[in-house]
């Protein structure tokens, strides 16, 4: 049986409240599975006793709650305590989003007072109960997908930008060496070839959870659509899957590159 680790940030207004306890117990107290996978939740927050409660100033204890935000996936924070912990829940907030981390939120006991402002920036919310709390945990994991291909798409955006930037100052500036140029492009294109299998890696890692998730369920949504994506795939291009093509500008500017370097060593020109 495989065992996936999902992090899991639950908010710092509630250290100190039966609330945390409660949804720290259900979390992770106890053992939960998908189909043949065991689900290890790891608790993320910043704990009780840690020494950073006892910090000289607000900046210190906003770095720890970003940080432990940063190698989290997935922030739990309740709707009905903004107004009474509005400091340290906007700074939970604000956190999540700065590492584009998603959001639950959560509703304790049913509460009547819930706050717009943590619902507004919610990717999802849900009551008090113990089952559903796995199942929208798993939903917001599912939400990650996109948000990593989104940052996949913004970081090729920048890189485009400076290669393309860099050609345009090569075909202008006639008198400048080209070596000061194609030297940082060779540089980036690589960078960018890497940065292309990180992300690659990170949506086989997320999808192989998301296989497990499905596989007691009698409708695995993703599954179909990977196998009706792949049997309408006859174009040997597109056999080769999107990845790879995108992979081939990066792949090229960093050997086009690397060989104009190599020759301009072997002239004795550098």
């Amino acid at each position: 049986m495989s065992t996936h680790q999902i992090h899991v940030f639950i908010s710092h207004s509630w250290e100190y409240s039966r609330h945390y306890n409660t949804l720290a117990d259900w979390i992770f107290g106890e053992k939960w599975s998908s189909g043949q996978a065991s689900l290890d939740f790891r608790d993320f927050s910043v704990p009780r006793d840690d020494p950073i409660h006892d910090a000289p100033n607000d900046a210190q204890l906003q770095r720890a709650i970003y940080d432990k935000i940063g190698r989290s996936h997935v922030v739990v924070i309740p709707t009905g305590m903004y107004a009474n912990y509005r400091k340290w829940i906007q700074k939970e907030l604000d956190g999540a989003d700065y590492h584009r981390k998603p959001i639950l939120a959560v509703n304790p006991w049913g509460q009547e007072r819930k706050s717009k402002v943590v619902l507004d920036r919610a990717a999802d919310s849900v009551g008090w109960n113990k089952e559903p709390k796995k199942i929208e945990i798993y939903d917001i994991y599912v939400q990650t997908i996109t948000a990593s291909e989104q940052r996949r798409q913004q970081v090729s955006s920048v890189y485009i930008s400076l290669t393309s930037a860099g050609i345009a100052v090569l075909g202008t500036v006639q008198e400048l060496d080209p070596i000061y140029i194609v030297g940082p492009i060779t540089f980036i294109g690589a960078i960018w070839l890497l940065s292309i299998l990180y992300f690659r890696r990170l949506a086989q890692a997320k999808f192989a959870v998301i296989e497990q998730l499905e596989s007691d369920w009698e409708t695995r949504p993703f599954e179909l659509e990977w196998i009706a994506f792949k049997a309408k795939r006859k174009n040997p291009l597109l056999r080769a899957g999107l990845t790879y093509l995108e992979m081939m500008l990066p792949f090229g500017i960093a050997i086009l590159g690397l060989c104009y370097l190599v020759w301009r060593a072997a002239k004795g020109l550098c």
